[in-house]
């Protein structure tokens, strides 16, 4: 038995064991990250600002209905970007996100990582924006993809991205 905090055989600490999540995540990708509206590596690129890992939604947190669970996305992640109108938001699975940790010789994982919420709740208030900064209580991320601009990363990076982007299993629009 490890420590609170110590490193598991698996390469993650219990504590990150303990926030590791199942199920299917979504992304938002900006029209940047996209090819003639096929998402491209780039959307899942690690910036020196993304300390802990790349941000994702936990799809179905909101609602077990898709459509309904969308929209709710749509609002949270609103409250927080400005949402590009031809931007995207990609649907993978979290079990092909660890797979890919593989291939690239990186322990990848998807974190759950909620921020402290406010009484706002997209399922009831649908159609209501919410404040800006709303916290998005489906919150996580992908902990450790390759910081993209290193020497040893960017190549990992490239890889980890075009792998993750083979794994994706819808798009939805910005809108309805």
């Amino acid at each position: 038995m490890t420590k609170l905090g110590e490193a598991e055989p698996t390469g993650t600490t219990n504590i990150e064991a303990s926030l590791s999540i199942n199920g299917e995540i979504l992304r938002y990708v900006r029209p940047s990250d996209t090819d003639a509206g096929i998402v491209n590596g780039s959307a899942f690129e690690r910036k020196p600002k993304d300390v802990d890992g790349v941000s994702v939604t936990r799809a179905n947190y909101y609602s077990v209905d898709d459509d309904t669970d969308i929209e709710c996305v749509r609002t949270v992640i609103g409250s927080n970007l400005n949402l590009a109108k031809t931007g995207l938001f990609a649907r993978l699975p979290c079990d092909g996100v660890r797979e890919i940790g593989t291939i690239v010789e990186a322990v990848l994982d998807v974190l759950a990582a909620p921020t402290q919420g406010t009484d706002f709740d997209p399922l009831c208030d649908l159609g209501k924006k919410p404040d800006p900064g709303f916290a998005n209580d489906a919150h996580a991320i992908i902990s450790g993809l390759p910081f993209a601009g290193s020497d040893e990363g960017t190549l990992a990076s490239e890889l980890a991205g075009d792998l993750l982007c083979r794994t994706i299993t819808k798009t939805y629009g910005i809108s309805a």
